[in-house]
């Protein structure tokens, strides 16, 4: 009888023991689960900065968090960065320039300040234009992703003799460079009209992806349509495209380096645009994102051809899409050169799309500068 229950016991542990290891990964993030969100850098002022009151002629600290809930790394290279190099992301701290002035800071090593040698905080110190940095994205090993934070010090000027307070504000502005990765499988239906009378590995059909991508710019839905072309198939991808963040969507490179590859490319739009200057929503920097589409591996020879172009006498496969209303659609084909027979049999293909593009997003906020009682 003993014997028994300890075969009992023994037979219960065992159980016990499977069943957690088995229900234990029910939580835990998988590379599909950080690919969705619609997420790239967002940025907070950190509690109690700008503080809602503070003097003339004296300090106070800004301090801003920044995380990247993005699956897109930003990197940062300090060799390149009064290069404006491609991969940095951009945080411009707007001040009003006749009651305020942007002092120092204080960050990780991915930081890098550069100085506005016209405005002065004092005779022997430039105030800071720009702050240029990196941030890792999220991954399986962090599906959080990555945070940094950064503090500001700017420095109050004197009021004028009339005024006993000055209503002041200020904006950090955020511009990066990023990408949305798309992957699935797509069905190469070569029979069309279903005249054949063997099963099907997969049917063509329309597919909508409401979760995104892990990325502000999504694609929310692709329609697949088999074209038949003198006995051959060759497989067209409508694909819908939409800003799903809280931003606004930026050309990420500038008109003269848009045939070079990103990896190769050393200057970017991205500085041109987080600036202190005004911008337009209407200027063609503005909503404008690059496609790349393959269907296979991610090689030339797999590449589709996407419209539309830049221009009309573009003879590259990259798709150029101007966002209006936040949203537009492009369609992407297989070269006629490389189209399937009709005696291929069905069968199911990854299909992979990458939008590039830059993105910009803004945070303010108020606070007053009061007059010293000492003088």
């Amino acid at each position: 009888m003993k014997q028994n229950n300890m075969i009992f016991f023994v037979l219960l542990s065992v159980l016990i023991f499977v069943s957690g290891c088995l229900g234990g990964n029910s939580k835990d993030k998988t590379l599909s689960d950080i690919h969705i969100g619609f997420d790239g850098i967002n940025m907070e002022f950190i509690k109690g900065t700008p503080p809602p009151n503070t003097f003339e002629k004296s300090s106070f600290p800004i301090g801003l968090s920044i995380k990247n809930i993005g699956t897109y790394s930003v990197n940062y290279d300090s060799n390149s960065a009064t290069k404006t190099a491609d991969e940095s992301a951009v945080l411009l701290l707007n001040v009003e320039k006749d009651y305020n002035c942007v002092d120092s800071f204080d960050g990780s090593g991915n930081f890098f300040a550069i100085s506005d040698n016209v405005n002065k905080c004092s005779i022997d110190k430039n105030s800071i234009q720009k702050i240029k940095f990196g941030i890792d994205g999220k991954t399986e090993f962090n599906p959080k992703g990555y945070e940094e934070t950064v503090m500001f010090n700017v420095i109050t000027k004197q009021l004028e003799p009339q005024s006993e307070s000055h209503s002041s504000s200020l904006s950090a502005t955020l511009c990066y460079p990023y990408e949305t990765r798309f992957t699935d499988t797509a069905c190469i239906d070569t029979d069309i009209l279903g005249a054949r009378f063997k099963q099907k590995v997969c049917k063509s059909e329309d597919k909508s992806y409401p979760k995104g991508q892990g990325a502000p710019v999504a694609i929310t839905k692709v329609e697949s349509r088999m074209l038949d072309k003198d006995n051959k198939i060759i497989p067209n991808f409508i694909i819908h495209i939409e800003n799903k963040g809280n931003g606004n969507v930026i050309k990420r490179r500038n008109d003269a380096q848009e045939t070079t590859p990103p990896q190769a490319t050393q200057m970017s739009n991205i500085d041109e645009v987080c600036s202190s200057k005004r911008l337009d929503p209407a200027d063609r920097d503005f909503n404008t994102v690059v496609l790349r589409a393959y269907l296979g591996a991610e090689t030339p020879d797999n590449e589709l051809d996407c419209e539309p172009k830049k221009t009309p006498e573009d003879k590259g496969r990259e798709g150029y899409v101007r966002l209006v209303g936040n949203k537009d659609i492009i369609r992407c084909s297989l070269p006629e050169s490389a189209s399937i027979s009709k005696n291929t049999q069905p069968y199911t293909s990854p299909l992979i799309i990458i939008l590039d593009y830059g993105y910009m997003s803004s945070i303010s906020a108020k606070y007053a500068i009061e007059r010293s009682v000492v003088e």
